[in-house]
């Protein structure tokens, strides 16, 4: 499930050729696309045996109390939100479980911008796979709102910042997201080393590799991004509380 993020931005780039990419006024040194990613396929069988993983340990019990069960429910709305970029038809289960993380404790008491970033994030990937250009206009301004919501609300939660960043990375210039895509990687830069132990190892990988495709290659934070993703990878960890994956 590396740089799944690049492929979305990718996908989004694709879906509004609509002038350049907001990224060109980025720094010298940045480079939009890795030199070598995993293929749309290798990221689709990843997240397919993620999800087949996921449901497994709530089927069985293996996520035993409510904080890890809703733990395993937040790793299928991310691999969801995965499979949602080539796939339209995993766009309702996305929303489904995002739904009903709304209604869980963690959702009330914690969860509610990041849940608020989902939406936008799953918003944006509804434009993507329009058909009609004023309703994909229409999905990208109502995601686009909900994410700067998010991110206005919990301008240090590492993962909304991340969801915004890759909704936009990769959006024309003409939208204007020059400003919010630069906060976004200094943001993320300065924090993403300090969240190693906060995600599950497949999201941390994803998030470190994507910032370090997107940054500058002298920017200041860079080693540590490299450092902490280095760390993160030399771990075993599961794929969720309690849900050990492959």
């Amino acid at each position: 499930m590396r740089v799944f993020a690049l492929l979305t931005g990718a996908c989004l780039a694709a879906a509004f050729p609509l002038a350049t990419s907001a990224m060109d006024s980025t720094p010298r040194g940045h480079t939009a696309f890795p030199s070598a990613v995993p293929g749309p396929d290798d990221v689709v069988r990843q997240a397919l045996a993620d999800l087949e993983t996921l449901d497994r340990c709530l089927q069985t019990g293996e996520s035993e109390s409510r904080d890890r069960a809703d733990g395993v429910a937040l790793q299928r709305l991310r691999t969801l939100y995965v499979l949602s970029v080539e796939d339209a038809d995993r766009l309702d289960p996305a929303r489904s479980v995002r739904q009903e993380l709304t209604g869980t404790e963690w959702g009330r008491r914690t969860g509610g911008d990041l849940l608020q970033a989902y939406s936008g994030a799953l918003e944006m990937l509804e434009a993507k796979h329009g058909f009609w250009p004023n309703a994909r206009l229409r999905h990208m301004r109502v995601g686009l709102e909900r994410l700067d919501s998010a991110v206005a609300a919990d301008p240090r939660d590492v993962e909304v910042r991340y969801l915004r960043l890759v909704s936009t990375a990769f959006l024309p210039g003409i939208l204007r997201r020059s400003e919010s895509i630069r906060e976004d990687l200094a943001v993320l830069a300065r924090l993403l080393p300090d969240a190693v132990e906060d995600f599950p190892m497949r999201t941390y990988d994803a998030m470190a590799s994507t910032l370090l495709e997107l940054l500058p290659t002298d920017h200041p934070d860079r080693p540590s991004v490299e450092g902490a993703h280095e760390r993160a990878l030399s771990e075993s960890r599961p794929l969720a509380p309690g849900c050990r994956g492959s």
